[in-house]
């Protein structure tokens, strides 16, 4: 009783707030600043009384950081644990320093210490310093309460193309009237009304430039403006947003571009009709005269769905191969059946290719009309896929084209009844997983593997991946099939490390849905310990068109598995849209090239030049590059003169059982040497 007295008053001495919590993360003792603050903030679920168990107010309170942080403490796992966080009060912003520390008594029984530091006053000086730095790179200039130039720096004088002496005592805005109506005048002006800091991106056609804006009001009138010349940001924003939305071959609207285009139209219930256009002999060109000349009419035939693009409208696109899309706002039967007829007639016209050879290519288009034949786009796709087929099975001398219609129904039995077995095919063990190694071209080892999904369904057969995939996001089931999918392999993993020493990483594609999952990072932890694999043999994927830039919760879940030591890669990149300076701050390791890009290495292509643009933009960010779908010796010969030292791709191994792969890296790791199957 004594002793719990003393700490008692030790801890009321203290000036920051502090408590005590046992094993169980029950509070035991809180000191008198503790409780000020508790009272000062009531219903505060970070400041708690005695009896109340803190770690469930933060799991309660989505703290995930703060609890495997305090858990770790109580178990042994790490020696001591700090956070900064943000706690604001309505009318100022505060910061806390966070530390959380191990008291044993002499019964051996763990509890942990916890304090609370306001460090408010020197994360102001920090932001302070921050801002007198920025001044000395960036351009800046003060305004007084009539909008006149106070001062303004080289840099400023630099960027406005004006000798900055000059400008002192002139109106902004009368010096520069192109900039009235603008968004710097707009943001501008609501700093000085709100008395709060505001931010833009603008575009100054004058200057024939881009300038990222920060206005911040001043307390004796007027603003203090930072800016910069941001326009080689934005024109490589611009070029990866072309590369993410655009087919690199054609030119035309890729699929991510059409999904977006058809969704908004959907959403705004516009009626519409979708045009699925398959070449009928396009493979036997491909075969006889090779893909050089099969690319040239996959670009002729873009550039006649463009012709009839510009001249009726609509939207023209292709999906990858030989499928094309042309979306148009016309519903009537009849006018639908009349451009159905002019793309078989334009597609079918001779196409000369090096001035010699000249090709006749078929269509078979299948047509699905929204609202009448789906509710949404993946349905409004499927049933022109179906019409596609259905068009397929009649005589392809001159192409042909069909409606969807209702009895078109098999595709739609197909998925339910791959979304009521999917359950029952992981119970069943019809899911199974390969491996597909990734190899350094320096020294021909095996660095790691990637894990892929695989469904040997017993009555439909192989179930492509992203067909079952995509279904089990949509159903709710993404979770356990992954779940299964890293327990299965994880053990695996363990027993490779014990038998012969496995230390390399293995890869799993995680949906970004599953990463902001509050069970997740727990789940992954209790499998790593079970099974005694490293965090560092981890690396999780997620592709490129995961909502990276707004989401906060999986920005947040993705540094915290990264700061565990679990290496985070974008997957296939280049086919969604990272803008530049999302980027650079993301919480990742990896960065791996869509084989899409590889295929166009030795073409000559814009996709080529595109593939070697995107190598030197990921190492300049110093992140690793992976390529994925190397095929060839000499892909792999010009990937590794281009600085990219990583690949993987059926040139080195398919995809294959643990039967197969462990014998392939045992060899591989003992001689380095590139081999092929």
């Amino acid at each position: 009783m004594t002793e719990h007295i003393n700490v008692k008053m030790a801890l009321d001495a203290h000036p920051d707030h502090a408590a005590v919590i046992d094993d169980a993360g029950y509070i035991t003792m809180t000191n008198l600043a503790w409780a000020r603050f508790s009272q000062e903030n009531q219903g505060d679920p970070a400041y708690t009384d005695v009896g109340v168990n803190y770690l469930t107010v933060l799991n309660q309170g989505n703290a995930l950081r703060e609890y495997e942080g305090i858990v770790g403490v109580l178990n042994g796992d790490i020696p001591q644990y700090t956070n900064k966080y943000p706690c604001h009060a309505p009318d100022m912003e505060r910061w806390f320093l966070m530390t959380v520390t191990p008291l044993q008594d002499e019964t051996g029984i763990v509890r942990a210490l916890i304090i609370h530091r306001n460090i408010t006053e020197s994360e102001w000086m920090k932001n302070q310093t921050v801002n007198i730095l920025e001044s000395m790179t960036d351009a800046f200039f003060t305004l007084d309460y009539e909008w006149r130039f106070t001062y303004v720096n080289q840099e400023a004088g630099r960027l406005l193309e004006r000798n900055r002496e000059d400008l002192i005592g002139e109106h902004i805005w009368e010096e520069f009237p192109l900039l009235r109506n603008s968004g710097m005048q707009e943001s501008s002006e609501k700093a000085v009304q709100s008395k709060m800091a505001q931010s833009i991106e603008d575009y100054v056609p004058a200057l024939d430039k881009w300038f990222e804006v920060h206005a911040y009001p001043r307390d004796q009138g007027g603003l203090a403006v930072f800016f910069k010349d941001v326009t080689s940001r934005k024109q490589a924003d611009r070029i990866l947003w072309e590369m993410a939305n655009f087919d690199t071959l054609t030119g035309l609207s890729n699929r991510r571009y059409l999904y977006e285009q058809l969704n908004k139209k959907i959403e705004q219930n516009e009626s519409l009709a979708v045009l699925f256009l398959d070449l009928n002999t396009f493979k036997d060109i491909n075969d006889a005269f090779g893909h050089d000349s099969g690319d040239e009419v996959l670009l002729e035939t873009a550039r006649r769905l463009q012709e009839m693009e510009q001249k009726i409208g609509g939207l023209a696109a292709r999906l990858g191969g030989d499928e094309f899309v042309f979306v148009v706002s016309e519903t009537g039967q009849a006018a639908i059946s009349r451009i159905a007829e002019q793309l078989l007639k334009q597609v079918r016209q001779p196409i000369a290719i090096d001035g010699e050879s000249h090709f006749s290519v078929t269509a078979s288009i299948g047509i699905a009309k929204y609202p009448e034949a789906a509710a949404n786009v993946n349905e409004l796709m499927s049933a022109a896929d179906t019409a596609m087929y259905e068009a397929k099975k009649a005589p392809l001398a001159e192409g042909t084209y069909q409606f969807y219609e209702m009895e078109m129904r098999e595709a739609v039995k197909r998925r339910i009844a791959m979304s009521d077995d999917l359950f029952k095919a992981l119970d069943d063990g019809q899911f199974y997983f390969v491996f597909q190694p990734q190899l350094n071209l320096v020294t021909g080892f095996v660095e790691g593997v990637e894990v892929l999904s695989r469904w040997e369904h017993p009555e439909l057969g192989m179930i492509p991946p992203p067909e079952f995939i995509a279904l089990a996001e949509e159903t709710g089931k993404i979770q356990p099939l992954t779940e299964r999918m890293i327990t299965e392999v994880l053990e695996k993993v363990g027993i490779w490390r014990e038998k012969w020493s496995f230390n390399g990483s293995v890869a799993f594609n995680v949906s970004g849905s599953l990463i902001e999952s509050r069970t997740f990072g727990s789940f992954l932890k209790a499998v790593m310990e079970d099974y005694q694999v490293l965090p560092g043999q981890i690396e999780l994927e997620i592709t490129e068109s995961t909502s990276l830039a707004n989401s906060d919760t999986l920005f947040k879940h993705l540094d915290y598995f990264r700061s565990s030591g679990i290496s985070i890669a974008i997957d296939d990149f280049g086919t969604g849209f990272s803008k530049l300076d999302h980027l650079s701050t993301l919480p990742v390791d990896r960065i791996k090239i869509d084989k899409s890009f590889i295929s166009q290495i030795g073409s000559g292509s814009k996709g080529e030049a595109i593939l070697y643009a995107l190598i030197h933009l990921v190492d300049s960010l110093e992140l690793d590059i992976v390529a994925e779908g190397v095929e060839t010796l000499e892909q792999a010969r010009v990937l590794l003169e281009k600085g990219c030292t990583h690949v993987q791709g059926f040139y080195y191994a398919r995809p294959e059982t643990e039967e197969w792969i462990v014998p392939y890296i045992q060899e591989q790791n003992n001689t380095g040497a590139h081999r092929s199957r």
